[in-house]
């Protein structure tokens, strides 16, 4: 599984020879092979998250399919979208999608703004993308409408328990300042994800730094992704195999010194040899059977 930040809110997931795109704004697809099959996710109608250009993009155009919040119905028919392709959805719908030999299955939560959340599961893995799902505290908001957004927000995020998900996208707008995390960290505290992805940064990257610096927590520092620029990857996998440094007498030493040597069992079935640091894995706790990502 690849994972490409395109920017803003926007992020493409590769997987089982799929390419499944949420909330295009702006940045390049990676389309180094031609997928299979392609599915755009748009969970509301804000520009920022929904690009008309998605419905035109070469060498997709003709054959993808899209999810769409439904509350971008009039807009996409004022620019003539593919209706026939398209597969709108309200907050509260499950569905599946068959794409290619995969079948998508779709649940949606209902945003604390406008449109949806989507969490997508395709194969053995779920992946959560909250578009603008997230706790709005506003400087200025009265202490009544900040505990309203925090019930509503709650409430919504309280629909995943019970669920894994191995790939999780969530704001992290710093432009709530003082709250700007609220609502992250309710998800990272709440939710059984592996791994998080920030978005709705500004490009404001220095908000991830600052939010990781605030977490004492080793396990939850580690499932937070670092995202530092547009068009940054990474790729996921399953630790297959951990074999640790004989570390002998002396026991395990301090730091970063001693690494381990990772085998990793990828999506498509092949495999790839990681190094990581023994107290990094330790203290994250990184086990045979974790899913691991690392940037590429």
């Amino acid at each position: 599984m690849k994972i490409t930040f395109l920017g803003h809110s926007g992020y493409a997931v590769e997987i089982s020879g799929l390419l499944l795109v949420f909330d295009y704004e702006t940045g390049c697809l990676p389309l180094d092979s031609d997928p299979a099959e392609a599915v755009f996710f748009v969970s509301h109608q804000h520009q920022d998250h929904f690009n008309p250009q998605i419905f035109s993009m070469e060498p997709l155009a003709g054959r993808a399919a899209y999810v769409l919040s439904r509350d971008t119905r009039r807009k996409v028919r004022k620019i003539g979208g593919p209706e026939e392709r398209i597969h709108y959805m309200t907050a509260g719908e499950e569905v599946c999608l068959d794409a290619g030999d995969k079948t998508l299955r779709i649940r949606t939560l209902c945003s604390t703004d406008c449109g949806v959340a989507f969490l997508v599961g395709c194969g053995e893995y779920q992946i959560y993308h909250g578009g603008d799902l997230n706790c709005w505290s506003w400087p200025g908001d009265s202490k009544q409408h900040r505990n309203q957004m925090v019930a509503e927000y709650r409430r919504e995020i309280q629909k995943l328990k019970g669920e894994k998900i191995h790939v999780a996208f969530c704001p992290l707008d710093p432009r709530l300042e003082e709250w700007y995390a609220e609502g992250f960290r309710y998800f990272l505290e709440h939710v059984d994800a592996d791994y998080v992805w920030p978005m709705h940064m500004w490009k404001e990257f220095g908000t991830v730094g600052r939010f990781l610096d605030s977490l004492e927590d080793e396990k939850q520092k580690g499932r937070v992704v670092s995202v530092s620029h547009d068009g940054q990857q990474w790729e996921c996998g399953r630790v297959a195999e951990i074999e640790e440094p004989d570390f002998g007498c002396e026991g395990r030493p301090d730091g970063e010194a001693a690494q381990d040597r990772l085998l990793v069992r990828m999506e498509d079935g092949s495999t790839r040899v990681r190094w990581e640091a023994d107290s990094s894995l330790y203290d994250r706790g990184v086990d045979e059977g974790s899913l691991l990502t690392w940037e590429v």
